[in-house]
């Protein structure tokens, strides 16, 4: 009798393991999956806003899922880059270097605009020039230290010492930094060039800019190498065709851009260049 439930029992323990396995086993459709990552310079939940319509539509042209991924700050972000999480990514200009020259992702395309750092007052503020800013608060947000340095370089050029003439008070987000100044906790905010409407257009509110730093490359687009030449070239022209549609200007318009444009390495020069000074 016990032999024989031994038997019957044995289907059953077949069942559970064949169950396990597939349980533990990576689907095949895991393969067909990119990791699409973008740089935080946004609340988690305004980045979704942007770039979940974004992922949707590239998983449409693209025939595989793509999935959104960012971090909760740059340096996790840059941990990301440097562990090869990503597949393609779009990374802020001072991230070119690292994540091409040091990890060997293959840059792609970049945003046509040239970004640049603005020092941005409330549209009632009594500020109205950069000796205004003597002796004021100016909010900074910290995944922005390049824009920051940015600033602070033109400040310098202006006659106004940092840390001197002005006091800088670091804030976790832009939207953090633009709340400082909402509440009179700050004076005025660094912020990039490409931040600025999309804030106002979600806040309600204007802002004027008071300085505007030396222009630099825009954001880019890298692809990892183990993306196949044909998929590289399948993202390129997906890419390059939104500015065509009317699908497409509308997802740019969620980054505030026109649209993406070829680029030569050698124009990330300067910013390879004001990276070696920063690390000084």
């Amino acid at each position: 009798m016990q032999q024989i439930m031994k038997y019957l029992k044995l289907p059953i323990f077949i069942s559970m393991v064949i169950t396990s396995l597939l349980i533990s086993t990576p689907s095949n459709s895991s393969e067909n999956t990119y990791r699409f990552g973008v740089f935080p310079y946004f609340s988690p939940v305004r980045m979704d806003e942007i770039y979940s319509p974004i992922s949707l539509e590239l998983s449409k042209n693209l025939g595989n899922t793509v999935k959104f991924r960012t971090s909760s700050d740059l340096a996790r972000f840059r941990e990301r880059m440097k562990s090869e999480y990503y597949d393609f990514a779009i990374i802020q200009p001072f991230l070119y270097p690292f994540a091409v020259d040091q990890v060997g992702y293959i840059p792609l395309l970049r945003l046509e605009e040239p970004i640049s750092s603005l020092i941005m007052v409330p549209e009632d503020s009594p500020i109205q020039s950069i000796r205004d800013l003597k002796g004021k608060i100016i909010a900074t947000p910290p995944v922005f230290g390049p824009i920051v340095s940015l600033a602070k370089n033109a400040l310098v050029e202006q006659g106004i010492k940092p840390e001197l003439d002005v006091s800088f008070v670091t804030n976790k987000s832009i939207g953090a930094c633009y709340q400082k100044i909402l509440v009179g906790r700050a004076d005025a905010c660094v912020a990039p060039n490409f931040a600025v409407n999309a804030f106002e257009e979600s806040m309600g509110v204007k802002f004027r800019a008071i300085m505007r730093s030396e222009t630099v490359p825009n954001q880019s687009v890298v692809v990892h190498p183990r993306v196949s030449e044909q998929e590289r070239n399948r993202l390129r022209e997906t890419l390059l065709s939104w500015r065509y549609s009317e699908t497409g200007r509308k997802l740019l318009d969620l980054m505030n851009t026109k649209g993406f444009v070829e680029f030569k390495d050698s124009e990330y020069d300067t910013v390879r260049s004001f990276v070696r000074e920063m690390n000084k």
